[in-house]
């Protein structure tokens, strides 16, 4: 079973979250403000944030090969 270690604030109503790879350094998270946040856990900060034209609702991350 996995716990919180930290807590992160946001910014917006986070409506869900991704992981980019196994060590979990790497965060992203879609928000109600229509925001898509990438998150380094090594930093305090957003890394990047990209604005969208309506709210994110849900996030899939594909990690298949691209041809």
């Amino acid at each position: 079973m996995k716990a919180s270690i930290e807590t992160k604030f946001a910014g917006s109503s986070c409506n869900d979250l991704v992981t980019t790879d196994d060590s979990g350094t790497t965060i992203i998270s879609g928000h109600f403000d229509k925001r898509i946040r990438f998150w380094d856990t090594r930093s305090d900060s957003t890394s990047r944030d990209i604005p969208l034209q309506g709210k994110v609702t849900s996030l899939d991350l594909s990690r298949g090969e691209s041809t």
